[in-house]
């Protein structure tokens, strides 16, 4: 959230540079000793709560054997290569890009392991699922348009990755990506449709469209995005009707550490597919969301609730201040209020220019495009 925050306003860039190094340095030391605390049992049926604690977090426990970024959980392990890929296109340090990679060596050696190929979620072999799978593609095809002397071998991986989402059925009939597969041996409820998944498969689109050429991915990116706008939103917490994101364990107003992240994850990667392919309903739904969560949704002490339609409920702990803070970013993004800065005017960040290959104009929010 911060590096994405960074990228488009040079004062936070400046004010937020040795957050990465110090971030690189220690969390690493923690890394494979964590235990994810979750607080009180999410209330949610019993097939639902055997889901959230096969594939959201609860059985995340490190056994100290792994260093650095890699631990037992190849989505974890997914997480870190995003972020660091992120602190990389904002400081062009290649030991950040360097990180990603080693990251992905891991998950590239466990790569077709399954009955069903593709990627286990852990090295237990307990379960097939969606984020694990969506994140190896995504960082694939980001490393596929950052590692110039290795591309052919990060773009296989990243068509590979994208053939087996599309046909493993992992996708409903209706374009939402569901949790999983019930392959291993706790697989959970593998058809709840979560945000994040929606999201992230997103920005793995456009950057496997920019690193082919293809607007076809662009395509197919957006409507996966537009049915999640479709299922994934509710307006009936709103007077005015505004149609806000929603995940289906808020109903028991409990998602978990992890869990209340995830409609972030979704705002970010929405925000990164209309960087590159503007559509008006986007841009819309950035902005009403964050609107609806800032009236709606945010107490005295500005702390951010879990449903964004509002009211503000307890909870607000990190994970829903930095989801909130990942839907402000996204809109912000697109709405180009940074424009005054004018360090910012001068590194062209937030522009619009005209893309010659695709003949569309584009925002160059990311520094990418």
């Amino acid at each position: 959230m911060l590096a994405g925050l960074a990228a488009i306003d040079s004062r936070i860039k400046t004010r937020t540079g040795h957050l990465w190094e110090e971030v690189f340095t220690n969390a690493a030391q923690h890394n494979s000793l964590t235990t994810v605390a979750i607080g009180p049992t999410w209330r949610g049926n019993l097939v639902a709560a055997n889901a959230w604690s096969s594939s959201h977090g609860l059985s995340h426990i490190g056994d100290g054997q792994h260093v650095g970024f890699i631990n037992d959980f190849y989505d974890d392990e997914g997480w870190w290569a995003s972020a660091w890929i992120a602190v990389y296109d904002l400081n062009h340090d290649s030991k950040y890009l360097d990180q990603a990679v080693t990251i992905f060596n891991d998950l590239d050696a466990a790569w077709n392991s399954t009955p069903v190929g593709g990627l286990w979620w852990n090295k237990k072999h307990e379960y097939v699922n969606a984020i694990t799978n969506e994140l190896y593609f995504s960082i694939a095809a980001h490393l596929d348009n950052r590692c110039p002397n290795d591309r052919e071998r990060y773009i296989n991986s990243a068509q590979a990755a994208w053939r087996w989402l599309f046909s493993s059925g992992i996708f409903t009939s209706q374009r939402n990506v569901k949790d999983g597969l019930a392959v291993g041996s706790n697989p959970g409820a593998t058809e709840i449709v979560w945000s994040y998944n929606q999201g992230v498969v997103l920005s793995a689109l456009t950057e496997l469209s920019a690193a082919t050429f293809q607007d076809l991915y662009i395509g197919i990116a957006k409507l996966i995005a537009d049915a999640a706008l479709a299922n994934l939103t509710s307006a009936d917490v709103n007077e005015d009707a505004v149609a806000t994101l929603r995940d289906p364990c808020e109903a028991e107003m409990w998602c978990g550490i992890d869990g209340a992240t995830f409609k972030g994850v979704f705002a970010r990667n929405l925000a990164h597919l209309h960087s590159v392919s503007p559509e008006d309903k986007y841009a819309e739904f950035l902005r009403n969301n964050a609107d609806a969560l800032w009236t709606r949704s945010r107490d005295q002490y500005n702390r951010l609730g879990l449903v964004w339609g509002g009211p503000f409920t307890e909870p607000a702990g990190a994970s829903m201040q930095c989801s909130g803070m990942d839907l402000f970013v996204g809109a912000l993004s697109q709405l180009g209020e940074w424009n005054s800065d004018t360090e910012s005017a001068k590194s062209g960040i937030g522009k619009r220019s005209f893309n010659a290959r695709t003949g569309r104009l584009t925002r160059e929010f990311f520094g990418l495009w």
